[in-house]
């Protein structure tokens, strides 16, 4: 769509370059009198287009790193039927013989077992969290339409005693061909050859133990799991029975096969009817639900990045915005003589459309490589931020681009630069003929104010019905923006009774509160508060506080004054913004969207930080510890509860289930199950419903399996603030994966904001009536007066049970740490934005220097020492600098302040906290990257010859 739109702004001014020479002389003879400036446009659009495709690249590394799994765990496989226990299996595997439909290219059963793996040297060690798997290699192997994506292309099938092992388990272990491993599984240790090893890779890399990407398997052949338990009569008491998996593989590669899901999946579900119609099983698109996972992830964090990106974008455009109106400004009498002499205003837009065009053009280009760049450096510090911490919570990334991609950012980055040369162009073109043949200053007319009282009555009036429409409808935008355009619209009525300052004075104010107190608003509204609502915010205000500072330079030139002694360079260093308000507030809205991004994200990161002892303290309610063992060999309750330095325990039963709520179909979310222990010393609860207490929301939900608390964030993989969040109150479907058996359940109550991967809490019982012998308590909350001991007294005891202990505060330490990480990222990327914004204060003093040569020649004339021509000019630039950055830090702390009153859940407990330290780095960069740049055309201004400028005609 964006290459479309650019193509048709593109084709009009190509015309025009080809066939009007005079346009064309126009356009190409000031780009090249004036390279400097050509520079600083191209580099204004290049940060532009860049930011946007860097934000493009994230999507495409994002999806291409989740798309990885289906190559590293799936392979050929697309859709799955999996049952519980060896017997449903032997059903399951009779019933899926024969089948036989063009859609399917293949169907393979295995049987997979949680294990706990442990080496035999002088100083074992272990890997809590692994699967056995037990399937015919050679049939594998022949699965599907390629060998090489089953994993066993090159693999020799395991004899008695012996099994393959994953290529991660063996650098987990160090494992080779030769060495012995102990499997811990359903109470027995059995000791194994190892007789190869297999890459992460298809069927050998099946994982579903958790949502980790690593896969920790040991490959053994047909009947070892029988062996090892006998029937599944004599499986131990509360130990998950093995799982059996039919796969079946469509027709096509990897990713194309998933296309195929739909008919592949009826032809399964009619052939499993006519085979065994009791069987409870229900066919899985694991391959295209994992597809569509990657898109919706790469969706998310486009957007985020998207959104903070845009900030530094809008940056550009004033850059660009304020270049063309210098340009023109330059060119005044020459236009207006042009105009003089019958040239109409269409070729005038014309000539600054295709000088712009010009430059946008090589920008557009030469911006989308800088964008790889930007992606290819996000992705490398977000794989550094996103492989750090629990390694269940890790994902590797690869960079991935895509041509499209690159298209597309070329194509924004042209579109926002050719729109906005195209709207200054215009406004250019509307100048008084006489005043400028004369160089004097237009003035508005008051036909023209007049004109606007209409238009401006209308867009009131669009902007009350938007409020009121969107109050009720739950718009977050219409809320926040309509009052706006209510306000602008009457000020033109009023300008005409009150005057244009007055006016401007009164809707900025205006603005700026409501602009504050909406966020808080629309949490008491209960509206979603989505990602870009912030930006609209941010830029709201900063555009109101920057007409407000424009307004008002005179007062802030006396108090200047007053302060300094009425210092010549201060006096006439604040002239020239006075003179030049349109200049001045186009660098002082550049440098103030800017710093408030940077200021703002750090105030919430800060605020977070701070907040781990308390949310931890929150999560954990009268316990410490989380300990998770293996489902098919838990540690059991008795013996844990039973150790030095446990004072109490609560066993849960986690586990994995399926959930559909509004838009939202059957998604992946965990559940843990909990029973009385935990009730009687819950975790607070951050919206109790209508129960009186939280103790009484836990012992509800514990006694009726048609109540669950859920937390804010679920079903939310999105970044930012959560949407679509469940009330109290509201309905949702808790399906099991297996058997696909569906529960509709009432929200009783929210959960704090889930930093240890709790998901929903749901009663034992119910869990247990739903799956039946797979409700395994297998995890614990473990209080302890000394957590450190106690933590490794339980991990040496419980070894062969896969015991892995963490602390709720390590948890919650490790989550913030990743999100501060991000945050910073972002930072960085916003932080391009201060590049362009210092490249305003380079044109800005740049052209300062070249328009008042002549005045500069006059004043050296008049004995003005060169150092104070210096200085005037560097007090003009820091001066604006300054003003730009108090702007963006008032607003990004009125802003965070305003968001910790909110209502929204989000922002609740939250503590406003200012990181002095962070925010005074970032004033001390932009200040002093903007008084190094003005620096050199300050100097050169003071270098100027009194002779030379008074005999300059240009």
């Amino acid at each position: 769509m964006a290459l479309v739109v650019a193509v048709v702004l593109s084709l009009p001014i190509l015309g025009a370059l080809v066939l009007r020479p005079v346009v064309r002389r126009l356009a190409v003879r000031h780009a090249l009198r004036r390279p400097v400036e050509a520079m600083l446009v191209i580099l204004g659009s290049l940060l532009g287009t860049g930011i946007i495709t860097g934000s493009l690249a994230v999507g495409d590394t994002i999806e291409r790193s989740i798309r990885a799994e289906a190559y590293d765990q799936l392979g050929p496989v697309d859709e799955a039927v999996t049952v519980a226990g060896l017997e449903a299996g032997e059903r399951l595997s009779a019933a899926v013989e024969g089948i036989d439909d063009p859609a399917l290219d293949g169907v393979i059963t295995f049987a997979t077992v949680g294990a706990t793996v442990v080496t035999t040297d002088a100083a074992p060690v272990s890997q809590p969290r692994a699967q056995l798997i037990e399937i015919d290699v050679a049939a594998a192997a022949a699965f599907g339409a390629d060998p090489r994506i089953t994993g066993f292309a090159d693999a020799t099938a395991p004899g008695p005693g012996d099994v393959l092992v994953s290529r991660d388990l063996a650098d987990r272990l160090d494992l080779g061909v030769g060495d012995t491993v102990l499997v811990h599984i359903y109470g027995r240790t059995v000791p194994f050859g190892v007789s190869g090893v297999v890459p992460r890779t298809g069927l050998a890399g099946w994982w579903t133990i958790d949502r980790r990407q690593q896969a920790y398997n040991v490959v053994a052949a047909p009947g070892t799991i029988a062996s090892l338990i006998g029937s599944g009569a004599d499986l131990p008491a509360e130990a998950e029975p093995p799982t059996v998996i039919a796969a079946f593989s469509n027709v096509g590669g990897v990713i194309s096969g998933a296309d195929g899901t739909a008919d592949a999946g009826d032809a399964i579900r009619a052939h499993l009817a006519a085979a065994d119609p009791d069987l409870d099983a229900r066919v899985v698109p694991v391959k295209r639900d994992l597809l569509n996972a990657a898109e919706d992830g790469a969706s998310s964090l486009t957007q985020l990045y998207f959104t903070m990106g845009m900030f530094a974008v809008a940056a550009g455009v004033l850059l660009l915005v304020n270049i063309f109106v210098m340009l023109a400004e330059e060119r005044r009498s020459e236009l207006g003589m042009l105009r003089a002499i019958g040239m109409r205003r269409l070729p005038l837009v014309g000539a600054f459309a295709a000088e712009g065009w010009l430059y946008a053009v090589v920008a557009a280009a030469l911006g989308s490589i800088v964008g790889i760049a930007f992606g290819r450096l996000i992705a490398w510090r977000a794989d550094a931020i996103l492989s750090s911490g629990r390694e269940v919570d890790t994902l590797d990334l690869t960079f991935a681009i895509s041509r499209s991609t690159i298209a597309t950012g070329f194509s924004a980055g042209l579109v926002i630069a050719l729109v906005t040369i195209l709207a200054t162009s215009i406004r250019i073109s509307r100048l008084n003929v006489i005043a400028a043949v004369r160089d004097l200053p237009d003035q508005p007319g008051r036909r023209l104010r007049r004109r606007l009282v209409t238009p401006g009555l209308g867009v009131s009036a669009l902007g009350v019905a938007w409020t009121v429409a969107a109050g009720m409808g739950g718009n977050a935008y219409g809320v926040m923006t309509g009052p706006v355009l209510a306000l602008l619209g009457l000020a033109p009525l009023l300008v005409a009774r009150l005057g244009g300052r007055a006016v401007a004075t009164i809707v900025s104010v205006a603005v700026l509160v409501w602009s504050t107190a909406s966020v808080p608003s629309l949490g008491l509204l209960d509206i979603d508060l989505d990602i870009p609502v912030f930006l609209v915010q941010g830029l709201t205000m900063a555009a109101a506080a920057v007409v407000l500072a424009t307004v008002h330079q005179g007062e802030v030139g006396k108090v200047l004054g007053r302060v300094t002694g009425d210092a010549l360079p201060v006096r006439l260093g604040m002239a020239y913004p006075l003179a030049r308000r349109f200049r001045t507030a186009m660098t002082l809205a550049m440098f103030a969207i800017v710093v408030l991004t940077l200021v703002y994200i750090s105030i919430i990161s800060a605020m977070f930080r701070n907040q781990v002892d308390d949310i931890a303290a929150d999560l954990s309610g009268g316990f410490g510890l989380i300990v998770d063992s293996n489902p098919s060999d838990p540690i059991p309750a008795g013996a844990l509860a039973g150790l030095d330095g446990v004072d109490d325990i609560a066993p849960l039963a986690y586990g994995a289930a399926e959930w559909s709520f509004g838009d939202v179909e059957r998604q992946a979310w965990p559940i843990t199950a909990f029973g009385p222990e935990l009730a009687a010393a819950p975790p607070r609860l951050q919206n109790r419903g209508g129960y009186a207490t939280d103790a009484a929301a836990w012992q509800a939900v514990l006694r009726d399996p048609g109540l669950v608390i859920v937390d804010e964030f679920f079903l939310s993989n999105a970044g930012g603030p959560p949407t679509g969040t469940p009330d109290p109150g509201d309905e949702i479907t808790l399906i099991d994966p297996l058997t696909g058996a569906v529960r509709s359940l009432t929200v009783a109550a929210l959960a704090e904001n889930d930093f240890v991967g709790n998901g929903a809490f749901y009663g034992i019982d119910g869990w247990e009536s739903l799956v039946g012998d797979r409700a395994v308590p297998s995890r614990f909350f473990v209080s302890s007066t000394d957590p450190d001991p106690t933590t490794r007294l339980i991990r040496t005891t419980f070894v062969a049970q896969g015991a892995d202990v963490a602390s709720v505060r390590d948890l919650v330490e490790n989550a913030v740490s990743q999100q501060s990480g991000f945050f910073a990222l972002m930072q960085q990327f916003v932080g391009a934005g201060l590049v362009i914004g210092i490249a305003g204060i380079g044109v800005l003093t740049v052209r300062a220097v070249r328009e008042r040569r002549r005045h500069v020649g006059v004043l050296r004339s008049l004995g003005l020492q060169p150092r104070a021509v210096a200085w005037t000019f560097l007090v003009e630039a820091v001066g604006i600098a300054v003003e730009g950055v108090v702007i963006g830090v008032l607003i990004a702390l009125v802003a965070s302040r305003g968001l910790v009153l909110t209502d929204s859940n989000f922002a609740e407990g939250l503590r406003w906290t200012v990181p002095i330290d962070e925010v005074a780095v970032i004033v001390a960069l932009a200040l002093g990257a903007a008084s190094a740049t003005a620096l050199w055309p300050a100097t050169r201004a003071a270098r100027i010859h009194p002779a030379t400028a008074l005999r300059i005609a240009d």
